[in-house]
């Protein structure tokens, strides 16, 4: 029994503060317990259901409860195991989550035979995999599958069923099958162009934390794009994609065209030097177009 559950905590019960710091994310909830050290107590806030109360729990090693739960068939704990290994190791953690059920193992154990991460590369293996993972409900195995199909990896490409499958993805909450959908309905792949469902799908994947699709969500409202346009909205998401979250990546590109509003100001307040920091950001970030501009600068 882990520290946790000795203190009542139960299945869906959500942690809302921790030491009365607000956790509003997973990433707010890893930050804020990577700040911590084994044997310290902390307060938690708790919701189930409709009430809210307090427990105090005291910290505790997480790799040896994580090897205990995975060895008594706690498919949860064999993937926060994997967190914690690395290469083969990690995947054949990953694999067993999946064998046990886990939509988010099967996810993690594809995307290393499809990147060749601690195993030899397999596009074939990855895909049953993820198709697995999909089947289970894993919308980021779904989403990986669509990949695949969209980049002809493995598979002979096919837009149409990438199309369904990002779709899936996006319905089933992840922001980056949202992207994927504003992509290609954006760009006309898999389906008819479509401007309108690209913008939605971008502001579904924007809001749920995905900084390309913020940066994307930008660009066809500053154009007009499938909404009228306006420079204020559209600075509004480059700034959000520029900014990120503090835990998932920022999108440079975001920086790049928040720095060209400021230069001019479009929809923000002018302020040339402002919008070199935002370049050298962007550049920084890997833009090329960014650095081109501090270069002429």
């Amino acid at each position: 029994m882990g520290p946790t559950a000795r203190a009542g905590l139960r299945h869906r019960d959500v942690i809302e503060a921790i030491d009365g710091t607000p956790v509003k994310s997973p990433c707010d909830l890893f930050k804020s317990l990577a700040a911590k050290a084994p044997g310290q107590a902390v307060k938690l806030s708790v919701q189930r259901g409709n009430a809210t109360f307090e427990a105090d729990v005291t910290l505790e090693e997480a790799a040896p409860l994580y090897s205990l739960a995975c060895k008594t068939g706690d498919a949860a704990g064999c993937l926060l195991q994997a967190w914690q290994e690395k290469g083969a190791r990690a995947v054949e953690l990953d694999e067993e989550a999946c064998r046990l059920g886990l939509a988010e193992g099967c996810a993690a154990a594809g995307k290393a035979y499809l990147d060749g991460a601690g195993v030899d590369r397999d596009a074939g293996r990855s895909l049953a995999i993820f198709e697995r993972a999909c089947i289970l409900g894993s919308a980021a195995g779904c989403g990986s599958e669509a990949f695949q199909y969209a980049t002809g990896r493995g598979v002979p490409q096919d837009d149409v069923k990438a199309t369904e499958l990002y779709v899936k993805s996006c319905d089933e909450g992840d922001s980056s099958g949202c992207y994927n959908v504003g992509l290609m309905m954006e760009t006309g792949r898999g389906a008819a162009q479509d401007f309108t469902r690209a913008v939605a799908a971008y502001t579904e994947g924007c809001d749920g934390g995905s900084f390309l699709a913020c940066t994307n969500l930008g660009f066809l409202i500053e154009n007009g794009r499938g909404a009228p346009p306006d420079d204020e909205r559209a600075a509004g998401f480059y700034r959000r994609a520029c900014e990120g979250d503090g835990c998932g990546d920022r999108d440079p590109k975001g920086c790049l065209n928040l720095g060209i509003f400021t230069l001019h100001g479009r929809g923000v307040r002018q302020d040339p030097q402002r919008a070199t920091d935002l370049f050298r950001q962007a550049c920084d970030g890997g833009d090329a177009d960014a650095c081109a501009r501090l270069a002429d600068r």
